[in-house]
């Protein structure tokens, strides 16, 4: 009953209840990209930042400013519209200039762990703001000229597709720059999944609630606008919440499997030494 096979395994210096073979578990082979995560988390303990959720914010205007323009300059080309048309050009040429900010901002964090990765979310992005830029463009097209129903509903592939590679790109780039930059104040540890998720259910709600009551509700369209635009943004910045979390419990388990193994290496080091005093 008290034998030592009955006994838990414990981590601790060899003696008379540790026998030498006994070492702790080999940990995981860490890629470079995880023992990036672990530099990056010990450099920011105990710091805080502001940066990732201003990133978000200006993310957000950027590609909004990206679509309206683009809209706006196409309803002013249909219209003979010069004014239309300047107005657009010029939002749509500041939208991109945002995105760009964003993208090389974000990516900068993103790219100091993983090249590739840093890369691969930066084209996203972009691609994602091109997209959205296309469906408002192509919306507005169609309605301007009164084309048929079914032509204005193909406006509908690019902008999900547009808003589906958002996700991907702004919640790595949020989660990346928590890690670099330091978490976003206020916002503890322990209660981000319950934050996350008070920001999904007031998106998720005004979405259902549009949806049913939009047919024949007849919303004024600014405040249409504008209420389906936050219901967005807090859907986007509660994935990012989720994301972030994620990634901080990565760089974590990463970091405890370093200090496994450095445990692991002291340990044979020690294991070397008594076996070489018992041969002597």
């Amino acid at each position: 009953m008290n034998s030592t096979k009955d006994q838990p395994a414990y981590f601790g210096a060899p003696g008379p209840q540790r026998p030498l073979s006994m070492l702790p578990p080999k940990p995981a082979q860490l890629t470079q990209r995880q023992k990036n995560l672990v530099v990056h988390l010990k450099a920011t303990e105990g710091k805080t930042s502001l940066v990732a959720p201003a990133y978000f914010l200006f993310s957000c205007f950027g590609k909004l400013i990206f679509g309206f323009g683009a809209s706006m300059a196409v309803k002013g080309v249909c219209t003979n519209d010069t004014p239309s048309i300047g107005a657009g050009g010029g939002l749509c040429a500041f939208g991109f200039i945002c995105i760009l900010i964003v993208a090389f901002g974000f990516g900068a964090a993103c790219h100091r762990i993983d090249k590739f990765r840093g890369i691969l979310f930066k084209c996203i992005s972009i691609l994602a703001a091109i997209l959205i830029a296309v469906g408002y463009a192509v919306n507005q097209y169609y309605v301007s000229t009164h084309h048929e129903l079914l032509d204005i509903r193909l406006s509908f592939f690019p902008l999900f597709l547009g808003a589906a590679l958002l996700v991907i790109s702004i919640s790595n780039f949020f989660a990346y720059t928590e890690l670099v930059r330091g978490p976003t104040p206020g916002l503890p540890r322990e209660r981000r999944p319950l934050i996350a998720m008070c920001f999904f259910g007031p998106g998720v709600g005004t979405v259902f609630g549009g949806w049913i009551t939009g047919e024949k509700g007849e919303w004024p369209v600014a405040f249409n606008a504008a209420v389906l635009t936050l219901a967005m943004a807090c859907l986007y910045f509660g994935i990012c919440l989720f994301w972030s979390d994620h990634l901080l419990r990565e760089a974590e388990w990463a970091e405890k499997s370093v200090m496994l193994e450095a445990y692991r290496l002291s340990t044979n080091e020690i294991t070397d030494r008594l076996e070489e005093k018992e041969q002597v």
